[in-house]
């Protein structure tokens, strides 16, 4: 009876106050949000966010479609000058008309009053499509759409500390511009479909987006696989008699031409390697209208669910030893990636919230050494 009474009265397994878990948590809540604003973190987060994307499968465009001037149409058709020759780019413009797209982004460093003012021996006006055209700021000059008379956008490509794209800005501040900050060269493109095709749900979404939400990340650089085809092929595909109707390829899309040839200098890194600028603007639009952009980063809820993922492994560590362990190892791992969801809607920043989360961890599993320990002597003491 007195040995019964012994082991009855040892401790229970875990007997560190609830204050001072809930103050570790707190403190590596903390500490977290500290060193994350330091940037140093920021290399851990985006290897994550590279793997994540990179082991994405590829997905189908179903909204743009990519008219791409390659060194052969360079040399051909503009005879290898720069700037681009206009006569020859407002016949590539008419033949892209002809297509009825929903709206054309217009990658080139080329101005649209030249490309308007171009046609040949003839009064005839010119047969926009619906076009939004790039601007490239020069040293104290400011885009404006009254100048030029047409919609415009920034071709905006920010790069991370390490070099490497994989965001972009729906509306790019400039230094010195009255009005700024202004729309991406993306942005625009989707103001413009979203004006004629209303009927699109994903326009009823974006239409309540904050114009000036700072930035979105889903683009790969090679996440889409994009219908695309060159210059020539598209002058010639045009006199067929099936371009402009419902079969047509460019019926009801978003077009976006880009320079793809050499002497444009218009490649980006990107997690998955060097692509064109023009591939980078139709992963970003196409992400917008798929809703596949992952949210940015929102530090108050992303503190919420780091203090609610320690509180649940500290909950975890209340089971019996021989669950406790094997539930956080599992737990563990599971809470980082819910966290990611709830807070960005992507499973991508699961890195995030690994540091509170291990902290954790380890704080336990030191915590439930040290009352082993003192298991073991109390034991050792009795049994003498």
């Amino acid at each position: 009876m007195q040995r019964r009474a012994t082991r009855d009265r040892r401790p229970c397994r875990h007997t560190t106050p609830w204050r001072r878990e809930l103050g570790v948590v707190l403190g590596l809540t903390v500490a977290t949000w500290l060193i994350a604003r330091a940037g140093w973190l920021d290399g851990f987060e985006t290897a994550g966010l590279d793997a994540f994307l990179i082991a994405r499968p590829r997905l189908e465009a179903s909204h743009v479609v990519v008219v791409e001037i390659n060194d052969e149409d360079y040399e051909r058709l503009f005879l290898g000058t720069s700037p681009l020759n206009p006569t020859v780019l407002r016949r590539v413009l008419e033949a892209i008309a002809r297509g009825r797209p929903a709206v054309v982004g217009i990658d080139l460093d080329t101005d649209p009053r030249e490309v308007a003012g171009a046609a040949p021996g003839t009064d005839e006006p010119l047969v926009w499509p619906a076009a939004v055209w790039a601007v490239i700021p020069r040293s104290r000059d400011c885009p404006s759409e009254e100048a030029l008379g047409v919609p415009t956008g920034v071709p905006a490509l920010p790069l991370d500390r390490d070099g490497v794209i994989r965001r972009y800005f729906r509306r790019v501040p400039l230094h010195g511009c009255p009005g700024a900050p202004i729309d991406s060269l993306q942005w625009a493109v989707l103001k413009v479909y979203c004006a004629t095709a209303v009927e699109d749900p994903a326009c009823r979404r974006l239409v309540a987006a904050p114009p000036d939400e700072e930035l979105l990340l889903n683009f790969t650089g090679d996440g889409f696989d994009f219908p695309r085809m060159s210059v020539a092929t598209l002058l010639e595909a045009s006199k067929g008699a099936a371009w402009g109707t419902e079969r047509g390829p460019l019926v009801g899309r978003i077009v976006l031409l880009g320079g793809v040839y050499r002497a444009a200098r218009d490649e980006h890194l990107t997690p998955l390697g060097e692509t064109t600028g023009a591939f980078v603007i139709a992963q970003a639009i196409e992400s917008e209208l798929q809703g596949r952009g992952i949210r940015p980063l929102n530090e108050f809820l992303m503190a919420v669910m780091e203090l609610v993922g320690g509180v649940v492994i500290v909950l975890l560590h209340k089971l019996p030893v021989r669950w406790a362990f094997r539930a956080s190892l599992v737990g563990t791992p599971l809470l980082a990636a819910t966290s990611s969801f709830v807070a960005f809607h992507s499973l991508s920043r699961w890195a995030s919230f690994a540091p509170v989360l291990l902290g954790v961890l380890l704080h336990e599993l030191y915590e439930g050494a040290k009352l082993a320990e003192t298991l073991s002597r109390d034991s050792m003491k009795g049994s003498s």
